[in-house]
């Protein structure tokens, strides 16, 4: 269970480390091991099921005979059951590893948009220092709602791209490694804490200096050509995943099956 720990491990102190941070771009950064923590977990619960599914067949190839006794019965017993429980696991399987490619995809997609707008605040303020930021909503408002949408998709919020492969990854994670998942489902908790807090509290509200930040412009017509089509992917595939999913199922399955 090694890598099940390690991928917990990186969700959870991952997203601690984030709570820590008052450095945005230390915090995006750190928010990648989060993210690669899902993918992860998501490819140790499929490799639990590819396990399962190389195991059940050899429960029913043989009948007991009177040697085994009472548990060889129960073990073929139980293998007749076989087709059901390889359905089951290999759904779960497959969910786990479509996740974990789910996960890939919106990750590679909302880190650039992260890391874009990060660096566009710093060349405005010149500091990655939360603790120098505040109010900046009606300041930037266009910043603050491209802002929203991509840290909102990193955390999982329904209706964004980043919803989908942490579903599928506790899906499966949930059927074949549920207490990985469980522990899992704390980082994402804590993850919440750090995008409320230090990123939406810190920039965007409280009080706002304008002595200091009066003059602070917003996103030019460049950096928005080049941050829309990432939140334009980021919402379009929160609410219609499914030609992404599909393909990754499609080729999953076939890719387990060929391995069996």
């Amino acid at each position: 269970p090694i890598l099940p720990i390690l991928a917990v491990t990186s969700i959870v102190y991952g997203a601690l480390v984030c709570l820590a941070q008052w450095d945005l771009k230390r915090l995006i950064a750190y928010s990648s091991v989060v993210q690669m923590g899902f993918v992860t977990l998501g490819v140790c619960a499929a490799s639990v099921g590819y396990g399962m599914l190389r195991v059940l067949p050899t429960l029913g190839e043989a009948e007991p005979t009177v040697g085994q006794g009472l548990l060889g019965l129960w073990t073929w017993l139980k293998s007749l059951e076989f087709p059901s429980k390889s359905d089951a696991t290999m759904t779960a399987a497959v969910s786990g590893l479509s996740g974990a490619a789910m996960q890939l995809f919106a990750h590679g997609v909302i880190i650039a948009a992260l890391f874009f707008l990060v660096g566009a605040l710093h060349r405005r303020t010149r500091t990655y220092d939360l603790r120098e930021f505040g109010g900046f909503a009606k300041q930037i408002s266009h910043y603050y709602g491209l802002m929203l949408v991509a840290g909102f998709a990193a955390l999982g919020v329904p209706g964004l791209i980043g919803f989908w492969g942490e579903l599928f990854v506790f899906k499966s994670a949930m059927g074949l490694i549920p207490v990985f998942a469980f522990i899992g489902v704390a980082g994402v908790l804590i993850s919440a804490g750090y995008t409320l807090w230090k990123m939406v509290q810190h920039i965007f509200l409280g009080e706002f200096d304008s002595a200091r930040w009066g003059q602070l412009e917003d996103l030019t017509a460049w950096e928005k050509a080049t941050v829309w089509p990432l939140v334009i992917v980021i919402v379009v595939f929160g609410f219609y995943p499914t030609q992404l999913l599909d393909m990754f199922t499609t080729a999953l399955t076939a890719l387990l099956k060929g391995v069996l």
